[in-house]
């Protein structure tokens, strides 16, 4: 209801800057949005010095420089258009026209506003909920693996004596990893132990808001890719489910890549990966190598990684 109401008043708000303006002074700030959306990604390059000095993962610095240069460029010819249009147009023969369509024009600039912070702030708030709630899972799991060990000493103490070292380990192991094959976390001890977010709230009224459907089309981390991102967190972190992730007919095939196999081999990567640096695995060369290779993308394009994902935890 709260974004509702706020997005209502933004495109009132710009509704009514743009009848005092008229369709043309408002309008040449539509064209300029546009010209700088289209020229935003040849241009993304030259700033890329400028998003990595600012600390973004050299993974994710192209669509940053993407996003730097178009508004930037915004910006840059924004002022000068004004200008000269404002020069050529005089408040007193303005056409009985020209107030009308710059309220439309006002109306749509505050919808745009509307859409592009929406879309800013949700893609935040699922990445970081994605995050919490895939350590959150982590946690539990860890939790119940340390219980799954108590018990099968309980169990194997009285025969313990009878067994070597080596025997007595390998049915412990064997007793912890059937137990952890048929563990599954359940959703009220998931949000018990997640750590609530700043922006909770914000998804929450996103979710009943009427630009939920747009958002969720154009915003890079939708729900879908928060659902990918979570399940991923979740399954490198646990190796029973690393396990079986790996053990799937698809993801076998995938590994035979000459690319992927480098990948999944370099110890740095693994050691990342255990660690839970994802900043350092978007920094990393080799994948920084991998993902810009046409012939990988592909590859991964045809996999359904969230169905894998999905299937993997709930087995």
């Amino acid at each position: 209801m709260v974004i509702t109401l706020g997005a209502l008043c933004l495109i009132i708000l710009m509704a009514g800057f743009g009848w005092r303006r008229g369709v043309a002074r408002l309008g040449t700030g539509l064209i300029v949005l546009v010209v700088a959306s289209l020229l935003a990604t040849p241009l993304a390059p030259l700033t890329t010095w400028l998003v990595l000095a600012l600390g973004s993962p050299q993974l994710l610095a192209p669509t940053f420089s993407t996003l730097a240069s178009g508004f930037l460029l915004f910006l840059i010819l924004l002022v000068p258009a004004t200008i000269w249009v404002g020069r050529r147009l005089g408040d007193s023969d303005r056409p009985t026209w020209d107030r009308p369509l710059g309220a439309v024009a006002g109306g749509v600039w505050g919808l745009t506003l509307v859409l592009l912070t929406l879309t800013g702030l949700s893609s935040v708030a699922r990445l970081d909920r994605a995050m919490r709630q895939g350590a959150a899972e982590s946690q539990i799991r860890a939790e119940a693996h340390m219980t799954f060990e108590r018990q099968a000493e309980a169990e194997l103490r009285p025969l313990r004596s009878t067994m070597t070292s080596q025997r007595y380990a390998e049915e412990k192991s064997k007793m912890v990893m059937e137990a952890q094959r048929t563990f599954f976390v359940e959703p009220a001890q998931l949000r018990e132990k997640t750590v609530e977010g700043p922006l909770d709230s914000f998804l929450v009224d996103l979710k009943h808001s009427p630009f939920e459907a747009a958002v969720d089309n154009v915003s890079p981390v939708n729900e879908k890719i928060e659902t990918v991102l979570r399940d991923l967190t979740i399954v490198m972190g646990d190796s029973i489910l690393m396990a079986r992730f790996l053990e799937d007919p698809t993801v076998k095939t995938l590994m035979n890549d000459p690319v992927v196999k480098d990948l999944s081999t370099d110890p740095q990567i693994a050691l990342a990966v255990v660690q839970s640096r994802y900043r350092d695995l978007m920094d990393n060369p080799k994948i920084l190598d991998a993902v810009q290779r046409p012939e990988v993308k592909a590859k991964f394009a045809k996999v359904d990684v969230a169905g894998i994902l999905e299937k993997v935890r709930r087995r």
